[in-house]
């Protein structure tokens, strides 16, 4: 198995699982926290929300999430694509970008100020945002890798 492949590998396991975890609190399921109100403080943090957001929001996060799992595996040739490689390369850009803006999006004050609940803030700035960057670096490393 190449770098590539296994780098592509890592990153869609780690982002197929979240992608699943986005899926399941949409069926309700509150698991890491006790209960629904513990869990919007710990993984949504927007001011003044007390319930998760709607069934459909978080299948669409979980989906989307998804979608950049396959992205992963399609840029480490560690699976065919039906897309040109020309395609998975432009995708794997943007999907660098989209993570590295997630990322630095959570040091801005704005973000701070939408998404101010303890102990979300804290996750996001210690783990969620710097996820976010790494997975940007894996992005552009499997880009380069490509060209």
């Amino acid at each position: 198995m190449t770098f590539a492949a296994f780098l592509g590998v890592i990153m869609f396991t780690l982002l197929i699982s979240i992608a699943a975890l986005h899926i399941v609190w949409g069926f309700g399921v509150v698991w890491p926290a006790q209960n629904e109100k513990q869990l919007v403080s710990w993984v949504v943090g927007a001011k003044g929300l007390q319930k998760m957001p709607p069934f459909s929001q978080c299948l669409l996060a979980g989906i989307g999430i998804g979608f950049f799992a396959f992205v992963a595996l399609m840029l480490g040739n560690a699976i065919s694509s039906p897309l040109s490689p020309r395609w998975v390369t432009m995708i794997g850009i943007l999907s660098a970008f989209v993570f590295a803006g997630r990322g630095i999006a959570g040091y801005f004050p704005q973000w701070r100020r939408r998404f101010p609940q303890q102990p979300f803030a804290t996750f996001d700035q210690y783990s969620f945002a710097p996820l976010c960057l790494l997975l940007a670096a894996g992005y552009a490393t499997l880009v380069i890798l490509r060209i």
